[in-house]
């Protein structure tokens, strides 16, 4: 097979950027997956989205927003982000599309791009992936209700722009979850449907088909097909504002403003995770040995082993505030931590065995929001057969 080469006007767009070839060191070890990895930062103060290909060791493209990005949500398949900023997300396309085979896939690479026009409504707006399909639930503001769209990706990439309604609300800040096909709204922060049943909800996932709910009641665990189960109860006064799941994996992380809790979704337990200085960013490594990566106030990166728990840390960044707009931020890949640095307006590619940085990959400005694209847990570990993707 071959692939869609793009390597004309390199230079230009690294010049555009205010970029340089990135700082490189010997990586101590490799992994399949990085030949399809792209990475999307937006910058903190433009409306302006750079995406790095990092087999390729070159920008992908540069994208302008309608706004700036105050976050960028990757969907679980890697095809595609959400671009969000108050009330308006926009659709990015990573344009990394895999063939699976058996053993091994396929990858073929085209331009990054933004589909169809921003989905706008009133209110700022919380996201989930399942299924296939996005989950947009737009707060609404006073004299405006709340929406819950949703819209279907594969349809989106195939050139069907249009969200669609799924339900209206009181103004609140709440969710929209896709569970057996079927996507659930709350109202006035409450869910009750098909057997789920979630008060005061704070805060919404997804492990592939399985729904991870934050509610009064404990965190609730919504699959198709399966008896509902018992809350699983969180550590003592412990409310979360944000969850943080994978397709294939069966953990996920809890957090409120000043604590971290892993979940079990198999066993149904939570424990608390404690980190020396408060932890600003924590994520799951995509992958089939899943791993907790925490980026500290101190500016050291936490890596902990599941399910034994073994922790390592490094100096990754310097010191910073978790409240600081321009702190800087973190996605993880098998092996690999992917840190912004605003100061430097650099991405650092970092081992998380050894807590070397292998990369400074210049990318301008003030690198904000940070993605990861082109990677699915389902086929993370497997070999490409395209024997030209090689670096």
């Amino acid at each position: 097979m071959q692939r869609m080469q793009r390597r004309s006007l390199v230079l230009a767009i690294l010049l555009a950027a205010g970029c340089n070839d990135a700082v490189e060191t010997t990586a101590p070890s490799e992994h399949p997956s990085r030949l399809r990895i792209r990475i999307a930062v937006a910058d903190r103060d433009a409306p302006s989205l750079v995406i790095y290909d990092v087999a390729d060791r070159e920008l992908a493209a540069t994208l302008s927003l309608d706004a700036p990005a105050e976050a960028l949500v990757a969907s679980q398949s890697g095809d595609t982000a959400l671009a969000l900023s108050g009330g308006r997300a926009q659709v990015v396309v990573g344009g990394v599309a895999i063939i699976p085979h058996k053993d091994h896939i396929h990858i073929f690479k085209s331009r990054p791009s933004l589909l169809g026009a921003a989905v706008v409504r009133p209110g700022a707006v919380t996201t989930t992936f399942a299924e296939g399909k996005w989950g947009l639930f737009f707060a609404g503001e006073e004299g405006s209700a709340s929406t819950a769209l949703t819209l279907s990706e594969s349809a989106w990439m195939r050139g069907t722009h249009e969200a669609v309604e799924v339900a209206r609300a009181d103004p609140h800040r709440g969710f929209v979850v896709s569970v057996g096909g079927e996507m659930h709204a709350s109202r006035a922060q409450e869910i009750v449907a098909g057997g789920l049943e979630c008060h005061e909800i704070t805060a919404a996932a997804s492990a592939g088909s399985i729904a991870v709910l934050a509610c009064r009641e404990g965190i609730v665990i919504a699959e198709p097909g399966v008896p509902a189960r018992s809350p699983i109860a969180l550590p003592a006064g412990m409310r979360p504002g944000a969850l943080v799941a994978q397709a294939r994996t069966p953990f996920a992380i809890a957090r409120d403003a000043e604590r971290v809790a892993l979940i079990d979704l198999d066993a149904g337990t939570a424990v608390e995770l404690s980190f020396v200085s408060g932890a600003c960013e924590v994520t799951l490594e995509t992958g089939t040995e899943p791993r907790v990566v925490a980026l500290t106030s101190a500016g050291t990166l936490e890596v902990v082993d599941l399910p034994g728990l073994a922790r390592r840390s490094f100096p990754a960044t310097p010191a910073h505030a978790c409240s600081d707009r321009a702190r800087p931020r973190l996605v993880a890949s098998p092996g690999r931590a992917w840190v912004t640095v605003p100061t430097r307006g650099t991405v650092d590619e970092i081992d998380t065995a050894s807590g070397v940085v292998l990369r400074a990959i210049p990318v301008g400005g003030v690198p904000g929001a940070i993605a990861l694209l082109g990677l699915e847990a389902r086929n993370a570990d497997l070999a490409a057969g395209n024997d030209a993707l090689t670096d």
